[in-house]
């Protein structure tokens, strides 16, 4: 059994930074420093701006499978980003039709057995209660990660370039 629970305390935090660099395709770093600021720049939005739209999935035994932490609105949130991912902003034109975001990670050992799907899934009800329009996720277009994406209904893309890399924009209207 896998159930959902909102928010994310500090508590969790440690499970979450070993899924996040279970995950991660950047694994060497000059420092713990230089290794705590990349976590950081990928989930201090997330836990300081809306907490409330942060989920965890656990399993019967109370570990944490995954989390998803979410973000209802895009535009603000390019403010943070702006500074810390340029690359944020290449899709800024698409954040009317697809206002909300999300950051997804599941433990190596829950991936296949439907985790990331229902935090996607609890996180879009969310989103519809709301009445929000639309969510997006941002990903290589070479990523695996995207017939994931695909199979939970993702199915606006767009890629565009920076700096000689791509990237590939996945929309889901709700």
């Amino acid at each position: 059994m896998i159930r959902i629970q909102s928010g994310v305390n500090l508590s969790e935090m440690a499970a979450i930074k070993e899924i996040f660099f279970a995950s991660s395709t950047r694994q060497d770093f000059a420092s713990s420093e230089e290794r705590e600021q990349f976590f950081c720049n990928w989930t201090d939005y997330y836990t300081k701006q809306c907490p409330h739209d942060n989920l965890i999935a656990r399993d019967a035994n109370n570990h944490v499978l995954g989390y998803l932490m979410g973000c209802k609105d895009s535009v603000r949130a390019s403010l943070y980003y702006s500074e810390k991912n340029p690359s944020y902003s290449l899709f800024a034109d698409q954040f009317a039709d697809f206002p909300a975001h999300f950051h997804i990670n599941c433990h190596p050992e829950a991936r296949g057995i439907g985790v990331g799907s229902l935090l996607i899934s609890h996180f879009i009800q969310r989103l519809r209660k709301d009445k929000i329009a639309g969510v997006h996720i941002v990903t290589s277009p070479s990523a695996d990660n995207r017939f994931f994406y695909a199979k939970n209904k993702f199915d606006f893309q767009l890629i565009r370039e920076r700096k000689g890399h791509s990237f590939l924009f996945m929309g889901r209207k709700l």
